[in-house]
């Protein structure tokens, strides 16, 4: 078999293949970094750290998931026995994303579902003048956990 040995190709490839490195150096140090800060999050909560779920066998894991953490305990205890894994769609991304969009405090911030809607921007804006309905848009802008959410909630149908 004959190859092409252009010095520009083995340049690129060199390139390449450093970037990947660096890349791969970088998601390393963030796993860490996201390890440490559950751990510390669940740590500081004696109630927290008691709380036991039981293992999804139907959940398939990435193979890009975060290495030495057991994400479905990790977020059952983050959010205080509220055990996310179970609901249909969720995976360990959509988990991660809604610890980073909704922090610390969890969902505990907002005092209803519709406030939680509302704060997502899901919630129709209903404008209601003299019983005569204007306009019921939802509001428009964006975040990350809405964009989750609803990949989430088209995921059982596929």
């Amino acid at each position: 078999m004959k190859g092409s040995n252009r010095v520009d190709y083995r340049f690129g490839l060199k390139q390449e293949y450093e970037s990947y490195l660096f890349y791969q150096k970088n998601i390393a140090e963030c796993e860490v970094h996201i390890n440490a800060f559950l751990k510390e999050q669940i740590n500081t909560h004696p109630n927290k750290r008691g709380l036991k779920t039981d293992d999804k066998k139907h959940k398939r894991i990435n193979k890009n998931a975060i290495k030495g953490i057991d994400l479905n305990e990790a977020s059952y205890q983050y959010f205080g026995g509220t055990d996310l894994m179970k609901i249909e769609g969720l995976s360990h991304s959509t988990i991660l994303t809604i610890m980073s969009e909704v922090g610390p405090e969890g969902f505990h911030k907002f005092l209803t579902a519709k406030q939680f809607t509302s704060w997502l921007r899901l919630a129709p804006n209903n404008k209601i003048s003299g019983g005569k309905w204007l306009s019921s848009k939802t509001p428009k802008g964006s975040n990350r956990l809405k964009i989750v959410m609803r990949n989430a909630a088209n995921a059982p149908g596929n």
